[in-house]
């Protein structure tokens, strides 16, 4: 009998449940199920992101290298390293825009794209060129005798170190800025018109930005000339309103249409041109020679030209780097992209 109240009383204290050693086996391997659960979907999320990321990064990247083409390809002009590209460069105003030092790149007529050596430097990272806009038409006679002029704007790519960057500590140092003057008449075809009124007629109507097809929709007015081919100190004429032209005055600079001109391509889009510390695996210097001193050569932004006047091929090659807000550089995005371009050089 007294083993038989032994044996319930056995039960009874079995049934009560788990014991505290077994609950926290049980407890601990829930924990550890819940944690492995939400690290994967942290993961997962993660990779949706970078993903995301990567996806409009490209995008971004794609876009750019289109307006340069579109760009490029309406060039009458590539300025290269030399003192001609020099000097029109330097007669750019580009005051408040905070560019770096870079260089043009050297043309070379028969060449063709390669990483360059130390004896034969041809690359840079500015992009400087003359579109043609458009063909001006005017009827000076009122009966169908059309003068036609060429309307230009100087297009410039190049690199703007952002306020605060270090470009020998962080990657996302830089911003790509395209640089747009106002539109320029052709001073040649305008001296070419043999009546001196006729030329005032001409100007006055560039002045004015008169539209004699659509007069809804006027031109961008112009208030300068340029003649192609002339030395920078003597390319230009400013035009007045009554269609007089007089030379500029000493020390001018072509100014920057603001409406046209885009300073920040890139960081609006939360992207930066890669800065050179961000390595050769990155696609650093894949064509130029990278030079770490002052704030450096050429980053992520690599331009050469190649080929004869009447065919010339221009490369651009961009590494961005998206400017996410963490110290772990493995989250960041990188797109390594280039076009090959064909224009004239004229």
């Amino acid at each position: 009998m007294r083993g038989h109240h032994k044996k319930e009383r056995r039960i009874a204290w079995d049934a009560q449940g788990f014991s505290l050693v077994e609950l926290i086996v049980v407890l601990a391997l829930i924990g550890t199920l819940v944690a492995a659960i939400v690290s994967l979907a942290l993961r997962s999320q993660q990779a949706e992101t970078f993903a995301e990321r990567n996806a409009a990064a490209t995008l971004v990247a794609q876009g750019v290298l289109d307006q340069i083409r579109r760009d490029v390809g309406s060039s009458t002009r590539l300025f290269q390293d030399d003192a001609e590209g020099n000097a029109y460069l330097a007669g750019m105003n580009l005051m408040g825009v905070s560019l770096i030092a870079g260089r043009l790149p050297k043309i070379v007529s028969d060449g063709i794209f390669e990483k360059e050596t130390a004896t034969e430097l041809k690359t840079g990272n500015i992009l400087f060129f003359v579109k043609q806009e458009r063909t001006d038409r005017f009827d000076r006679s009122g009966a169908g005798d059309f003068v036609r002029t060429d309307v230009y704007r100087f297009i410039l790519y190049s690199l703007r170190l952002v306020g605060g960057k270090d470009p020998s500590k962080d990657l996302n140092s830089f911003d790509l800025v395209r640089w747009v003057s106002p539109p320029l008449a052709d001073l040649s075809q305008i001296e070419s018109i043999a009546d001196p009124a006729e030329q005032e007629n001409v100007c006055a109507h560039l002045y004015a930005g008169t539209n004699p097809d659509e007069p809804a929709f006027p031109f961008q007015p112009i208030r300068y000339a340029w003649k192609p081919g002339e030395d920078f100190t003597l390319a230009f004429e400013k035009i007045e309103v009554d269609g007089k032209r007089n030379p500029v005055p000493s020390g001018f600079q072509v100014p920057m249409d603001a409406k046209k001109s885009t300073l920040k391509l890139l960081s609006s889009q939360n992207l930066s041109i890669a800065a050179n510390i961000s390595g050769a695996s990155r696609g650093i210097g894949a064509f130029g020679i990278v030079d770490p001193s002052g704030n450096g050569f050429p980053h992520g932004f690599e331009v050469q030209v190649v080929g004869p006047a009447s065919a010339r091929q221009v490369l651009a090659h961009l590494v961005l780097v998206n400017n996410v807000r963490a110290n772990d550089n493995s989250k960041r995005v990188w797109i390594n992209v280039q076009t090959v371009m064909e224009t004239r050089d004229l």
